[in-house]
């Protein structure tokens, strides 16, 4: 299953979102810290809801699904800034998983940067790019990502999207990654699936070290690039089985030609076709598993009150035998008592224990607690 998008994916799919510019922000919502939704509103369109879920994956879903009810402090932020702002551009920063969206107020111009790397970031910035505020405060050697810096981003030294064959003999030769679809995945930021597909189309052993490639394989890495780039889009789901997806992706790759392919109207609504109905299935397995474990709880308490119920009904009919068992025998035991009361004038309970030895009525005395057991 699809659980987040590449560089080359996110290339495709920002091409299809082009037609969100110009579109009115008319809300924003957070759930938790990994998604936030952007409710535009598009010219001769109508509504939007730009689902980014941070670190992973964004596409324009059918259902915004459920939103707090109360935005947190960094929502209520944007909102402020950002409500009823026009949609003035959406582009992808470098070859990195960043998209980067132009805003304009009457007073402003922002710049709302969402990274999709690790584990993501929101960050709003000026028209100068001077960072106002981010979903979370970050700090590295080379990087800062905190109000009043300016926003930098971790950019690759190769970017695919305009990679000559200098440049990947140069990558090649600079590599440390063990083998070349390694250095294509990570040092190009390809990721597996489209270094694996790059090797293909070239027809270059996947296996060998980058430094090792002759002219000729680099030449054919090389022509494989153009070719990949200039891939129309053809959106398509590739499933292991029925109703078992795999991957969701904007053309037909040879990596996947042993599976069942399905061809889609874009590569959004592919996404969204799938994702949507995952979020809402997981929204409504959480609500049942709530629901489940609070029926669970109500059937523990009645079982426990049942237990006790019957626990005092058997009690009751105890205490109520033995009353029952004291009255009918009431002379005998009256007769024991007073015999008792008369001996404590005169005796201790030492005496009294050793003159009732063998008694047929009181078996026991206990002269610490002052206690005596009669058997009827």
């Amino acid at each position: 299953m699809k659980t987040e998008i590449s560089s080359l994916e996110l290339h495709y799919l920002l091409g299809e979102l082009q037609g969100l510019v110009s579109a009115k922000l008319e809300q924003v919502y957070q759930v938790g810290k990994e998604e936030l939704i952007l409710q535009l509103h598009v010219p001769a369109i109508g509504k939007s809801i730009l689902q980014i879920v941070l670190g992973k994956l964004i596409y324009l879903a059918s259902s915004k699904g459920e939103v707090p009810e109360k935005p947190s402090g960094f929502c209520l932020y944007l909102r402020k800034k950002l409500k009823n702002a026009r949609l003035r551009s959406i582009s992808q920063l470098g070859f990195e998983r960043i998209i980067e969206f132009m805003f304009e107020t009457k007073e402003a111009k922002f710049r709302l940067v969402v990274e999709l790397f690790s584990k993501g970031n929101v960050v709003l910035c000026n028209e100068q790019s001077i960072i106002l505020s981010a979903l979370e405060n970050q700090e590295w050697k080379d990087r800062s990502v905190r109000p009043k810096e300016p926003y930098r981003y971790p950019e690759k030294e190769f970017n695919f999207l305009t990679l000559t064959r200098e440049d990947l003999t140069a990558l090649l030769s600079k590599s440390d990654k063990e083998n070349l679809v390694k250095a294509m995945a990570m040092d190009l930021g390809l990721g597996g699936v489209y270094a694996e597909e790059l090797c293909l189309l070239a027809g270059v052993d996947k296996g060998l070290k980058p430094a090792q490639l002759s002219g000729k394989e680099i030449f054919s890495m090389h022509e494989a690039v153009i070719t990949l780039r200039k891939k129309d889009i053809s959106p398509t789901i590739y499933s292991v089985a029925e109703g078992q997806i795999k991957d969701i992706v904007p053309f037909e790759l040879k990596f996947y030609r042993d599976l069942h392919k399905e061809s889609a109207e874009s590569f959004n609504k592919a996404l969204d076709s799938i994702l949507t109905i995952k979020v809402e299935s997981k929204a409504i397995e959480q609500a049942e598993k709530a629901t489940k474990t609070k029926l669970g709880k109500i059937d523990e308490m009645i079982s426990q009150q049942r237990q006790r119920i019957a626990g005092l009904e058997t009690s009751e009919a105890e205490n109520q035998r033995k009353g029952e068992f004291i009255y009918e025998n009431y002379p005998l035991v009256k007769k024991a008592i007073d015999g008792l009361n008369e001996m404590r004038k005169t005796l201790s309970w030492k005496d009294i224990r050793q003159k009732f030895k063998g008694h047929n009525i009181i078996k026991d005395v206990d002269e610490k607690n002052g206690e005596v057991t009669l058997e009827l």
